[in-house]
């Protein structure tokens, strides 16, 4: 059990949630975007 005694990192956390929040939140609104972006009516 020795190689879980470390000391707490808090911001080890941070450091790991911060790539996923930035891919999740890009994907998020991307999708929000394409959902709101203006219909282009071809009329030939």
């Amino acid at each position: 059990m020795e190689e879980y005694a470390q000391e707490p990192r808090p911001w080890q956390m941070v450091v790991d949630c911060l790539p996923y929040g930035f891919i999740g939140g890009g994907i998020f609104q991307a999708i929000k975007a394409f959902r709101n972006a203006p219909v282009k009516i071809c009329t030939d």
